[in-house]
């Protein structure tokens, strides 16, 4: 049985739910000051170019707010679903399949992420994309690239994780700005732009 036929509805909305708060920069006592100055909404006017042909296209098509082009370059990959407990993110197994039973997902969220279906990530990439964001970095992490962007009022980070084909995982840093989401000593592709 597909991935996307055994996902939960609550689930899905659980992951869009998440991944918001994080792109919005809310907690659960609501938005969370931060101390970087608010990033210029001209400063997107100029694309920049990494001379990475994928890591150019995610570039653009977060900063045109274009969910139609990320579509594509999402590129799911094969998790084992587990009913382990504390797993996280897990991917829980359907009654009906084995442990171990493989799905092909992409992960998503900031706290507490979780594997959804390309479908599902393309529902959230629409929602997320309502907003603007500005380029902060790229770093290189081995063979995977991670994309890391701010909203227009410096107080969340929007990463996307790609691998030599896509787009494997996207979401908010958790809490963190665009600048605290660069790991110390990182190898940039693109360096930080504020």
């Amino acid at each position: 049985m597909p991935c996307g036929d055994r996902l939960p509805g609550w689930l899905i909305g659980a992951a869009v739910l998440a991944t918001s708060l994080a792109f919005w920069g809310c907690d659960s006592d609501g938005p969370r000051e931060s101390a970087q100055p608010s990033p210029s909404p001209s400063a997107t006017a100029t694309p920049i170019r990494s001379g990475d042909e994928l890591v150019d296209k995610v570039i653009a098509g977060i900063l045109a707010g274009s969910p139609d082009a990320l579509a594509p370059l999402l590129h799911p990959v094969p998790v084992a679903c587990s009913n382990a407990p504390n797993q996280v993110p897990s991917l829980p197994c359907a009654s009906s399949e084995p442990q171990g039973t493989t799905h092909e997902v992409l992960a998503t969220g900031g706290c507490q992420p979780t594997y959804i279906t390309a479908a599902a990530a393309e529902q959230i990439l629409r929602q997320a994309l309502t907003q603007d964001f500005r380029l902060y970095a790229v770093t290189v992490e081995g063979a995977d690239r991670q994309v890391i962007f701010a909203n227009l009022q410096g107080n969340g980070a929007f990463i996307f994780r790609l691998d030599s084909v896509g787009i494997v995982s996207f979401g908010g840093a958790c809490g963190q700005t665009a600048p605290d989401a660069v790991e110390p000593g990182s190898t940039f592709l693109v360096p930080p732009q504020f």
